[in-house]
């Protein structure tokens, strides 16, 4: 007789297709588990790379940000100096027009009272 036709080895067979299907169900799980767990590990370190990326960009913002605002101060700064430039510019301007408006009034003055001297100079010797 033989050991694999009785019923006790066909069911003990039976029982370890069973299992070996089992397992190889199991087996087929953990390989999708790993495949997933390295797809996870590759995403994080996707994830570490952007937020490096991140933190650098946000690193240049901030220096380009600085940047900025120390050449809007310095163009402040220029504006006011020219702005004081040129009101005295215009202070000094205004001196001027004032003096030579002042000589024009006087020399006209002065050259009214020569032409009525000389007129009045040469009645008396007509």
């Amino acid at each position: 007789a033989r050991f694999d036709a009785s019923p006790a080895w066909q069911k003990l067979a039976g029982d370890v297709r069973d299992l070996t299907r089992s397992l190889e169900a199991v087996q087929r799980r953990v390989v999708t588990a790993e495949g997933r767990f390295a797809e996870m590990a590759a995403l994080e370190v996707k994830v570490d790379t952007c937020n490096g990326r991140s933190k650098a960009l946000a690193q240049q913002v901030e220096a380009a940000l600085e940047e900025m605002q120390t050449h809007v101060m310095t163009v402040a700064d220029r504006a006011q100096d020219s702005h004081v430039s040129l009101q005295k510019s215009h202070d000094w301007m205004a001196k001027e027009l004032h003096r030579i408006s002042t000589g024009v009034d006087d020399g006209m003055k002065n050259l009214h009272t020569d032409v009525n001297h000389t007129l009045l100079a040469i009645q008396d010797q007509n």
